[in-house]
């Protein structure tokens, strides 16, 4: 690498993720040493929280929380696919998330797990819990809005009843799909919805179960 500034700088090795920091004198260096420890070799493998069945999630991912001072992008990779639900990963020991991608198209919430990784082979069962969530659908004169209104803000207008869940996923422009964290009763309030626009939409409360997204539909009538 050539016509860098002096100065100190941070390496990240990929897929590895181990941090290095690199001081640059004047007239640059050659002695340079990327020295990696020995590595945690991590097996995956992606199952069904209530069967113990595998799942198969296609891709999963991992992220180091090595962090150093003033570092400020903390870069992931992506863990070898084997065969289905079941990955392989190499990073340098410590502390490590991982998470898996796509699985809500096999009907599973989000997730993730905090690992602290020794050297050498170590396995992890990651089970994924059934998707807590709400399907959205607000109508206009009969006819179903193709994307949430703007002014629902899910993280502040959907609250817990009688329980600790909270929203985990706000996919209004995207696929009407609000998830929460658990089961149990919601409240939604509709008043930035309605605005000056609408008439007023009351409070409405919902029962979220288990694998079972509930559709909440709303009739906006215009003043």
């Amino acid at each position: 690498m050539e016509d860098l500034p002096v100065g100190l700088y941070r390496v990240q090795l990929v897929p590895f993720l181990k941090v290095l920091m690199i001081e640059l004198p004047a007239g640059g260096r050659e002695d340079v040493e990327l020295v990696l420890p020995e590595l945690a070799e991590v097996l995956v493998e992606t199952v069904d929280g209530r069967t113990g069945e595998r799942v198969p999630v296609d891709e999963f991912y991992y992220r180091s929380q090595e962090l150093l001072p003033g570092q400020v992008h903390n870069d992931w990779a992506r863990a070898d696919f084997e065969e289905p639900g079941r990955f392989r990963f190499w990073t340098a020991p410590g502390a490590v998330t991982i998470w898996p991608r796509n699985q809500s198209k096999l009907g599973y919430g989000l997730a993730w797990m905090d690992l602290e990784l020794d050297p050498g082979l170590q396995s992890v069962r990651f089970e994924l819990e059934p998707v807590y969530a709400m399907f959205f659908e607000f109508r206009e004169g009969g006819t179903a809005l193709p994307t949430g209104p703007q002014g629902l803000y899910v993280s502040r207008d959907i609250r817990p009843v009688g329980h600790e869940g909270q929203v985990t996923g706000d996919g209004l422009q995207t696929d009407m799909r609000v998830e929460v964290s658990a089961p149990g009763v919601y409240e939604i309030s509709f008043e930035g919805v309605t605005g000056d626009r609408y008439h007023r939409i009351p409070p409405r409360r919902v029962d979220v179960r288990a694998g079972e997204p509930t559709e909440v539909i709303v009739e906006l009538r215009r003043k």
